[in-house]
């Protein structure tokens, strides 16, 4: 202010004249302050305030005001004498009478009288009472929630992607020269000149006729969609991912669902490139975009689809890696920390990062969220068949140790014994990690076939790796099975002994104590597993003997085909902490009171100096944090204050004094 006392606040300015604001209806100059009552003049000055008025609308003017990104509340009550050249981005609540020569982005609430020239993007959010004497030149992508109440003289030119919700009362007059890519929900009264893709989910009222001869090859219009499911577990994330999968069959991949926790209307791209990503993160051009769309979000942790009308399909042949790379145009996509392992044994995920958009910041081991859905390619049949069949390996079978408990650390070894010929495809652990904690399990198989584990258990390079997966934990008593796909099928020949080791890289594997390596735990007609050792440290550490593994193996047996059941397990006692109110020794705990002992700690150093570490192999928990990341972790100990594997906690009975 001046130096008269005041309460009007203003501003300096540069020129009396100066427009210091303007719109398309005036303009406002720098000016005079003046003292109280017509006092002294101070100059030039800038008025702070706001000024409200309004405009005479009576008279439509010549040429058309310059657009604005929102329209008027009302129109006017004439239109202006030429058009404007552009209509406004967003549509007036009710349509003009007369069509503009370009439709807006988005629909009007109401159809208008007329329709436009061209076509919008968008559908009207409400349907007009009659329907065009014609089809729009192009069709929507999706029909309209309800059919029209009359038909239109002449059918679609083309088919629509998805039919309707309900049928029309009255067909068009002439049928449809094509029928739609999926069927109706109701089948229709009178049958369709060719049948759908799909079936319909009910028979039709009255039967297709048939050909009078029948074709040479069948249609593959049973061709399956099979599905590829990741995660939805989240714990992180951005505005995208890129992956790389390998197959091993010729496939097409055609759409996916993705993992957001937005619930309103996303945009979504894709794009694709022949083999892996690695090196082309922020290369656009080494890319091709095969989807531009939007869909609604369906929050976490549910699946976002793309459907396959929005994508284009990409062939993928045996062998061949081809990368992805799904973002939105916000930071709303969830993935998971870790090194993807998801593989069901046509299709393999085997690297995949978060990006940022759009080819952005790239963040290396995160897991995409999501499902890929494809189909497999399969060619025609031969005119003759083979003069040999298949050969067929047979129902897959199971056998399981035991979930007794008792004991655990990192992992265990043991002895396979072949009764049969054996294939083994997959096994399931024990561990008490559970409510949606990640475990990193690593199967590996002894590369001399007839020799035991023992004398091998340090030397990582008698054992080669055969699988492994990141999955979620289910609790103690529970098996954990590894997905399908997960492990390569490994042949035990019959007669033979095969070791295998079986450990979870962060720790919590469980399992039982034994009475003597080398005793028969399980058996059935094709196999014996026999007492091993648990391993007290992640990929080889030390040992401890003898224990028995917790968890099972699936297998096929070629040369014989009948369903083998393993026998009943001896020990089958499955008694959980909860049950008996205490901690076991070995268990993480935070006070004494949770433990049989009473002695909660981290263990002695000269007995476990290498289980309680920090770094590569620790494994990410879903806040992010490394599990051992904030010094030792503290376990239930023995009766002496130590802890060398997890202990026995039963040889201190089921109560405390």
């Amino acid at each position: 202010g001046e130096t008269e006392p005041n309460y009007n606040r203003y501003s300096q300015g540069t020129s009396l004249g100066n427009i210091q604001a303007y719109n398309d209806d005036m303009e406002l100059f720098e000016g005079y302050v003046k003292g109280y009552r017509f006092g002294d003049d101070y100059y030039p000055r800038r008025w702070n305030g706001r000024l409200y008025y309004e405009k005479d609308y009576s008279q439509a003017t010549y040429q058309p005001s310059m657009q604005i990104a929102f329209p008027t509340k009302e129109p006017t009550t004439e239109p202006t004498k030429e058009k404007s050249i552009q209509p406004s981005v967003q549509p007036t609540q009710d349509p003009t009478k007369e069509s503009s020569d370009q439709p807006s982005d988005t629909p009007t609430g109401q159809p208008t009288f007329i329709p436009t020239f061209k076509e919008t993007p968008y559908p009207s959010r409400l349907q007009f009472e009659q329907p065009t004497s014609s089809p729009t030149i192009v069709l929507s992508k999706d029909p309209t929630i309800s059919p029209s109440t009359s038909t239109s003289l002449s059918p679609s030119a083309t088919v629509s992607l998805n039919p309707s919700n309900q049928q029309t009362e009255i067909p068009t007059a002439p049928a449809s020269e094509f029928p739609t890519l999926n069927p109706s929900n109701m089948p229709l009264a009178e049958p369709s000149i060719q049948p759908s893709q799909i079936p319909t989910s009910q028979r039709s009222l009255r039967p297709i006729p048939t050909s009078e001869s029948p074709s040479r090859f069948p249609s593959d219009s049973n061709q399956v969609v099979e599905q590829l499911t990741t995660m939805f577990a989240g714990g992180n994330g951005q505005a995208g991912n890129m992956f790389t999968i390998r197959s091993s069959e010729d496939i097409v991949v055609t759409d996916f669902d993705i993992h957001t926790y937005s619930t309103s209307q996303i945009e979504v791209y894709i794009y694709t490139k022949e083999g892996e990503y690695t090196g082309f993160e922020q290369d656009s051009s080494a890319w091709t975009q095969i989807c531009s769309t939007r869909v609604q979000g369906e929050g976490s942790p549910n699946p976002t689809h793309i459907s396959a009308e929005a994508i284009d399909s990409v062939s993928i042949g045996v062998g061949q890696n081809q990368s992805f790379y799904i973002t939105l145009s916000e930071s709303k996509i969830r993935y998971t920390n870790g090194i993807p392992a998801t593989d069901d044994g046509i299709i393999q995920i085997i690297n995949s990062s978060g990006n940022k958009y759009l080819f952005g910041i790239d963040y290396p081991n995160r897991i995409w969220n999501g499902n890929i859905y494809y189909s497999r390619i399969h060619e025609l049949p031969t005119e003759f068949p083979t003069p040999l069949p298949n050969n067929n390996l047979g129902p897959s079978k199971a056998i399981e140790t035991t979930f007794s408990n008792r004991n655990g650390s990192y992992g265990n070894m043991f002895d396979v014994e072949a009764i049969e010929k054996l294939i083994i495809h997959n096994f399931w652990v024990h561990t008490y990690q559970q409510f949606g904690a990640l475990v990193e399990v690593e199967i590996y198989a002894l590369k001399e076939q007839g020799q035991s584990y023992v004398g091998h258990e340090l030397d990582h390079t008698m054992w080669r790796k055969i699988g492994g997966a990141l999955v979620e934990g289910r609790g103690t008593g529970n098996p954990t099975f590894l997905p399908k796909g997960s492990n390569e099928e490994y042949t035990i020949e019959k007669g033979k002994i095969q070791a295998f080791y079986v450990t979870i890289i962060g720790g919590g594997m469980r399992y039982s104590n034994g009475e003597r390596v080398g005793k028969v735990v399980q058996s059935n007609s094709d196999m014996k597993i026999f007492e091993g050792a648990g391993v007290g440290e992640p990929r080889f550490g030390g040992t401890f003997s003898p224990r028995v593994f917790n968890g099972g193996l699936e297998y096929y047996t070629p040369d014989n085909m009948a369903i083998a059941l393993a026998d009943t397990p001896q020990d089958s006692l499955n008694i959980r902490a909860s049950d008996i109110g205490f901690q076991r020794e070995g268990w993480p705990c935070d006070s004494p009171d949770q433990c049989f002992s009473g002695l909660c700690g981290p263990a002695s150093s000269n007995e476990e100096s290498n289980v309680i570490v920090a770094g590569s192999n620790s494994l990410p928990e879903a806040n992010g944090r490394d599990r051992y990341s904030e010094g030792p972790h503290t376990f239930c100990l023995d009766e002496n204050g130590q802890h060398r594997e997890d202990g026995d906690a039963f040889k201190y009975g089921t109560s405390r004094i």
